[in-house]
């Protein structure tokens, strides 16, 4: 499995306490990506075929799991370049999975040119549906200003929404946010965390 994160030297120290935590997470989350693959690959090519055929019919789940077979290069090519149509097609639709993967591959520059604004547009569309890795990468990008604006508030939003979500190896990280923010500054981002999560419960 590719790093899905471009370590910086800069900011080596401080991405290692983010990130080291978040591969344990990561892993999870892409258990159900490996199980997809597995199952894929028991049945291949018929399989690939169908899931070709449902892709061109417009299924977001089969064109995001024919994303994944080019992405990780199983029983086909590895292609991230053919993995990133795939995934735009199916993140086009909602899908947020789609929608994650493609970020990643914009963040990193894999199969296309390297975009941090559409990589953080992508994350945060993703982040929005509930999917807890985007939150993550979403709170990063804040964090550091890339790909938008630093802003500590809302980095320290959607850690918090992962918490209270249940993703409980975000509590260091969310630690490490607190600790620049003003009493103030954490209450504002508590409520706007808070009133995301009412929102979406709705």
């Amino acid at each position: 499995m590719k790093l899905e994160y471009k370590i910086q030297e800069k900011h080596l120290l401080c991405l290692l306490f983010f990130y080291l935590p978040v591969f344990l997470m990561a892993s999870v989350a892409y258990g159900s990506e490996s199980n997809d693959l597995t199952t894929i690959e028991s049945s291949l090519p018929i399989k690939y075929e169908q899931l070709h055929k449902a892709a061109i019919d417009g299924s977001p789940d089969a064109q995001f799991q024919l994303g994944l077979l080019y992405e990780y290069g199983r029983d086909v090519n590895q292609n991230d370049s053919i993995a990133s149509s795939w995934y735009e097609k199916s993140a086009a639709q909602g899908f947020a999975s789609a929608q994650y993967r493609l970020a990643v591959l914009c963040d990193n520059g894999w199969g296309k040119p390297a975009d941090k604004a559409l990589a953080f547009k992508l994350y945060k569309t993703a982040a929005q549906s509930g999917h807890e890795l985007a939150q993550h990468d979403l709170a990063i990008m804040y964090y550091e200003g890339v790909g938008t604006e630093k802003d500590l508030k809302h980095a320290y939003k959607w850690l918090r929404i992962a918490v209270l979500s249940g993703s409980s190896l975000m509590n260091e990280h969310l630690s490490m946010v607190a600790s620049e923010m003003s009493t103030d500054e954490i209450k504002v981002a508590e409520n706007l965390a808070n009133t995301w999560l009412e929102h979406s419960r709705n």
